[in-house]
């Protein structure tokens, strides 16, 4: 199937899970989901896969909808909450490149769509504890840490939000005044931008150009993240 945009029932499909989550209201509508979210979902990976591998030979791609692959399954975990509501209220996909097992915790491209925007991004979500403590050495070196510096005032100069700062303080270890404690501050690093509401293109097959223009712009943060990866991980 050729990507030819989203349909405006993928939105409307996704205004309902917010509005009657439960599995009765999910299952009378479970070929909307398929037609309108998971199909154009698929064919986009299959079509933005291989431009992003000419970017970025290394990653990875699969039109999997289980949770297996590139698209987030709809069901949320609710093993330990078992107040979760039963489905996710948004729609995401992402094509990962790095040295972990699991593919979501690599650098990733990300498209998130839900009813009223759409967000592309890059970057790491997150950053567990031995990775954390990594991350702060390579922002401290001024080899590794002023690159990124210079990445990141690119990306929010051209609109693009950069997260994720979680810290008031500047981890123990380092100097409070160091010129990139704002850095140090994360617990992940990625960036993104909002397109709010979701670009007219959203509906269209050029929709792919979009989103690879943003992408593009995202690829030193990204290019940054993997090699930090590959020399954690050594």
């Amino acid at each position: 199937m050729a990507f030819g945009g989203f349909p405006t029932a993928a939105l409307d499909f996704y205004a309902g899970v917010a509005a009657h989550n439960d599995p009765v209201w999910f299952e009378a509508h479970r070929d909307a989901y398929a037609g309108a979210v998971v199909e154009p979902s698929q064919a986009f990976i299959e079509a933005m896969g291989p431009r992003l591998q000419a970017l970025r030979p290394g990653v990875g791609f699969s039109p999997n909808h289980t949770g297996r692959g590139s698209f987030k399954k709809i069901h949320t975990d609710r093993r330990f909450n078992k107040d979760r509501p039963p489905y996710k209220t948004y729609a995401q996909m992402i094509f990962w490149e790095g040295p972990l097992a699991q593919k979501k915790a690599n650098s990733v491209f990300k498209l998130h769509f839900e009813p009223g925007k759409v967000v592309v991004g890059a970057g790491l979500w997150y950053l567990d504890g031995p990775l954390r403590k990594a991350y702060r050495a390579a922002v401290a070196a001024d080899a590794t840490g002023a690159p990124l510096a210079e990445i990141v005032a690119g990306l929010r100069a051209a609109g693009f939000a950069v997260g994720h700062l979680k810290y008031k303080r500047v981890p123990r270890g380092y100097d409070p005044e160091h010129p990139r404690a704002d850095l140090l501050k994360h617990d992940g690093l990625f960036a993104r931008f909002t397109a709010s509401p979701p670009p007219e293109a959203f509906h269209r097959a050029d929709f792919l150009e979009w989103a690879m223009a943003h992408y593009e712009t995202l690829a030193p943060l990204h290019a940054w993240c993997v090699d930090f990866l590959e020399g954690a991980r050594r």
